[in-house]
């Protein structure tokens, strides 16, 4: 296969010295002062923001591998503009291998997820029953003798410290003999199993007479001064000139349940007469399930995908041809005896079938035989082109993954003018099998079903639907959200831009009968599991304003994972619908109280109040309460933080084997810290963190319930805030015991001798400060906590307030963000404004990942590679897949929802609207829409539900009453002692839009 420096031995030797040379020379020269923020300084302008979905092009924020633009649709899209093969600033370090030059974009609907790289190549990946890539991409070799004999120096060196931690969690580490073989078969892992013709495709080539190119920018290297590339809200363009033909394809998923993507090919004929061009339309067949892996660093990643490859040989590969459908389908036969697919597994045993078809006329060939159709050629002029037969399909049963997917069609194009076509790549249901060996060629023929033609072919046929990509284009107009400041058009495009990636991220699991956002990033595309519940419950406070039903699905996949025994939130899934604790969070202590924070943040703003008597089921695998309404689940939520988590001696809620931290326990016990017992801790150690979010979540939760009309939900809240004034009390008094005279200590760990350890008392760990800020329990030490916090870790960064590793964590410092709006609106303003993605690229322009997306955790500057992000061996190799974590996009959201004085009220009753900093803006998301001045906000609630909703609202200019319109009626009403006036929003369906104007 075409290959880059990526595998050559010697330059990966050149890299790893030179990262060695510069940390070394990092260590011994006197520390520079890090680069300051490029933003955080900006001060939004006083006057009228502009027209909110109007984009203005603007170039701050690029970075280094391209521009941001404003495309022919007026969307914001990056124009990809870099030679990564040429320049080194493409480089970033990997576990697996050394380093890696590609970068993708995130394209994707509700159903699959595309990874577009810069390579030209699309990925897809969908969820259906358990994670899986359709098409995966081997990098080739990445791993050669010299780094295994490296590799096997740190395991002599490291045997005996590793031994000492397996005492603590045998089955988290591997072996050393484990750890042996692992690092000697890793050199050979990518010669297995026919790698050598996984090239994913996505992209075409064209034939004009014997001469052969194709549209990738990987495998056309004569072509690339001629190239263009660009990510798009949705889509993802490519184009290259070449012997008088432009060819432009454009790569984009449909909206909404579609399960698949589509490829409008565009040839141009520059020339001064006709011609006449083969083009082929190309996309592997390379399934890839993601099978839970824990360890995937270095050699493990190599080894991982060694296993997950050897699972496809339980199956049997299978492709036909629907003359009528004009499609290629893929089949793959399970073993006999598989689980049914309502059974929870690790393995998606009947995936969905693959096909590739021509939606713009009849083929004139096809190819499916990989290792034929590439030959000797390979990507980059494939021997197929020239001489192999292409109508027939031949039955490879020697090996796995045999077959790709082309389809050619000749075209001739007049002089100056252009020929469009359009293909479609994805899955449809796996139902009735395929015939199978001997019988191969005269098999009866599958036929598409019926709904796929009725409901696809003929709703996306280039003849019925020419303006397919105008209407996605249209859809995320409308679903994106739009925010405009006065002089800062970059936040115009980055909120548009977060939330595109959010939305598009969204796939569709079918055992839990619900889409879902996930976290993404290395924890799904290389673990292969997603969670926690803790960023779902983050997500869904976003898209409480954004996207509301899919807000309240993801709070029913929450309860989903929950056990109607025991009353545990899962850690995580992975698979079909399989739990999991990833076997050192079996019993994480805080997932009751994001679920709920979550649960009544929605609820508030929505007014949705008939969603808590919905019934929604527990984890299907286990036993059923007789009671699955929401109220049921917010109940036992609840009886699970108080009663079995519980409340230690210490007055604090107990931390268990985590709370937010994955890290709070595994990383401070034995053998990390000598003296503290693992047991000791999950049985008795208690979390700050935990109980500072229970005192400010409960008591909303416990007046959301009290302000219903249901009885039952009323009688709940009653219980409740009976049982809640003595425990509040006891929190309160635990939390206070905690601060440390400059901060709060983290957390009560427990020793052998079950003494206590108390966490961080003497150093400040920001994960214990910023809910301090929230709950505003004793305020007469904030002023001096928010200046420590901002001086010792907030000033010094400048990308957000670090973690105490020195890293930058979004789930945190976005929290932070939230606290300092509370009590200082300009450090809140510049706090949100350092954790911009613009603001990241002007700081660390050399890192794609600070661009368009990222990872969870980003390096500050104090740390090596500073810009860069993380690994933890031998487990998360955040490096290998530093993109799409929807805590990225979503915590800037939540922090720009909250910058600008927006919140569910603590009454539950409805929205709070109180603007500070910005004093003038505009704000456009599908539930609530404004134009906020110091004297006047105007403003439109969307009704998505049926239900009612008040508005609390305080202007920044000061007067003692003030006039209100509701739906054009007018009154006057006073302010009260805050400030605020109570807008009593008439009963709503969904549809409806209620305008309200406050002014003075």
């Amino acid at each position: 296969m075409s290959t880059s420096d990526v595998n050559s031995t010697l330059a990966r030797m050149s890299y790893r010295i030179t990262q060695i040379a510069n940390k070394l020379r990092k260590n011994i020269k006197t520390p520079e002062p890090p680069p300051q923020a490029a933003m955080a300084q900006a001060v939004p302008a006083e006057r009228s923001a502009p027209d909110v979905r109007a984009f203005e092009a603007t170039t701050q924020g690029s970075g280094a591998f391209g521009e941001w633009v404003v495309d022919e649709q007026g969307l914001p899209a990056y124009r990809y503009d870099m030679n990564q093969f040429e320049d080194e600033r493409a480089k970033y370090p990997v576990s697996t291998g050394a380093f890696r030059r590609d970068h993708w974009h995130q394209i994707g609907n509700d159903r699959i997820t595309g990874l577009a790289s810069n390579d030209g190549i699309v990925q897809l990946v969908m969820a259906d029953q358990g994670y899986m890539f359709l098409n995966h991409f081997s990098h080739g070799q990445l791993v050669s003798w010299l780094g295994t004999v490296w590799e096997v120096m740190t395991i002599l060196v490291l045997a005996i410290p590793r031994g000492l931690q397996n005492l603590v969690f045998p089955s988290k580490e591997p072996s050393f003999f484990e750890r042996l073989l692992v690092a000697l078969n890793a050199p050979t892992a990518h010669k297995r199993d026919n790698l050598q013709h996984a090239y994913s495709g996505g992209f075409g080539y064209v034939k004009l007479d014997d001469e052969v190119w194709a549209t990738a920018y990987r495998y056309h290297p004569d072509l690339r001064a001629q190239s263009e590339r660009v990510f798009g809200m949705g889509y993802y363009r490519t184009c290259c000139t070449n012997k008088g033909i432009r060819s432009e394809r454009y790569v984009y998923a449909p909206p909404g349940d579609v399960p698949a993507v589509l490829a409008d090919v565009y040839l141009t004929n520059e020339t001064d007469g006709d011609i006449t061009v083969n083009y082929y339309e190309y996309w592997d067949v390379n399934i890839q399930q993601l099978q839970e892996q824990l360890l995937r660093t270095g050699e493990f990643g190599a080894a991982g995908d060694v296993k997950r490859r050897r699972l496809n040989r339980l199956f049997t590969p299978e492709v036909m041809w629907d003359e009528e459908a004009n499609a290629l389908r893929f089949h793959l036969h399970p073993p006999a005896g598989v689980p049914a697919s309502m059974i929870p597994h690790a393995v998606n045993w009947k995936p969905n079938d693959i096909f590739l078809a021509d939606l713009s006329g009849t083929p004139d060939g096809k190819y499916t035989d990989k290792a034929a159709f590439f030959g000797e050629g390979g990507a980059e002029n494939p021997d197929g082109l020239h001489k192999w037969s292409d109508t027939e399909i031949r039955f490879v049963p020697s090996t796995i993954m045999p077959y790709c997917m082309v389809l050619r069609r000749e075209v001739t194009i007049p002089a100056g003018e252009t020929q469009q076509l359009r293909f479609a790549y994805g899955t449809v249901p796996s139902q009735n099998p395929f015939r199978i060996g001997a019988s191969h060629s005269s098999h009866r023929r599958m036929m598409m079903p019926k709904d796929w033609v009725e409901g696809f072919q003929q709703r996306y046929h280039l003849d019925l639907a020419p303006d397919a990509f105008t209407k996605m284009c249209d859809h995320w107009k409308d679903r994106v959200s739009y925010f405009s400041t006065a002089d800062m058009p970059y936040l115009q495009r980055e909120i548009a831009w977060h939330a595109y990636y959010m939305l598009s991220s969204t796939m569709t699991s079918s055992f839990f009968d619900s889409r879902v956002v996930p976290q993404g990033s290395a924890y799904l595309f290389i673990h292969g599991i997603d969670g926690a519940p803790r960023d779902f419950a983050l997500y869904i406070m976003a898209l409480c304003f954004i996207d509301p039903p899919l807000a309240r699905e993801m709070l029913c996949f929450i309860m989903r994972m929950t056990s109607g025994d025991s009353g545990q939130i899962a850690y995580c899934y992975t698979g079909n619908g399989l739990l999991s604790g990833t076997v050192i969070h079996q019993h994480p202590s805080d997932l009751d109280l994001f679920f709920l924070m979550a649960m009544t943040e929605y609820i508030a703003v929505t007014g949705d109040s008939e969603f808590l008597l919905e019934d929604v089921p527990f984890y299907t695998a286990h036993n059923q309460p007789y009671d699955r309404s929401v109220l049921s689940h917010i109940r036992i939520a609840y009886n699970h933080l108080l009663h079995i988590v519980g409340i230690g001696e210490n007055d604090l809620i107990r931390v268990s084997d985590g709370d937010w931290s994955d890290d709070v326990v595994v990383r401070n016990i034995f053998p990390f810290k000598p003296t503290v017992s693992p047991r000791n801790t999950i049985e008795n150690g208690e979390s700050v963190l935990n109980s500072q979010m229970a005192v400010y979540i409960l008591p909303r939760l416990v007046n959301l319930l009290l302000q219903q009309e249901n009885a039952e939900a009323r009688m709940l809240g009653e219980e409740m805030q009976e049982e809640l004034t003595p425990i509040l009390e006891r929190l309160t008094g635990g939390i206070n015991k905690m601060w440390m005279g400059t901060h709060y200590a983290r957390a009560i760990l427990r020793t052998w001798w079950n003494g206590e350890y108390i966490l961080d008392a003497n150093d400040i760990n920001l994960e214990s400060q910023v809910w301090a800020l929230i709950t505003r329990l004793d305020s007469s030490v904030l002023p001096d906590l928010i200046d420590r916090i901002y001086k010792k870790l907030d000033e010094t960064s400048p990308i957000g307030a670090t973690l105490a590793n020195g890293a930058v964590w979004p789930a945190v410092s976005q929290i932070l963000t939230w606290g300092y709006s509370l009590h200082d609106p300009q450090k809140a303003w510049r706090s949100f404004l350092k954790q911009t993605t613009a603001n990241r690229a002007e700081v660390y322009g050399h890192r794609w990942s600070n661009i368009w997306s990222g990872p969870d955790g980003v390096n500050g500057p104090n740390m090596d590679d500073p810009g860069g992000t993380y690994q933890s061996p031998p487990a998360t190799p955040m490096m290998d897949f530093p993109v799409m974590n929807n805590n990225q996009h979503a915590m800037t959201l939540f922090a720009l929802l909250r910058v600008c004085g927006i919140d569910a009220h603590e009454s539950g009753a409805g929205i709070r609207i109180r603007p500070q900093i910005p004093t003038h803006y505009a704000l456009d998301m599908p539930l609530l829409k404004l134009e906020i001045s110091p004297e006047r906000i105007v403003g439109i609630y969307r009704a998505q539900n049926t239900g009612q909703c008040d508005l609390f609202v305080r202007l920044s200019a000061e007067s003692e009453s003030v006039e209100v319109t509701i739906n054009g009626v007018s009154s006057s009403q006073p302010r009260d002692e805050k400030g605020y006036v109570r807008l009593a929003l008439p009963m709503f369906n969904t549809g409806d839009e209620l305008e309200f104007i406050v002014e003075l």
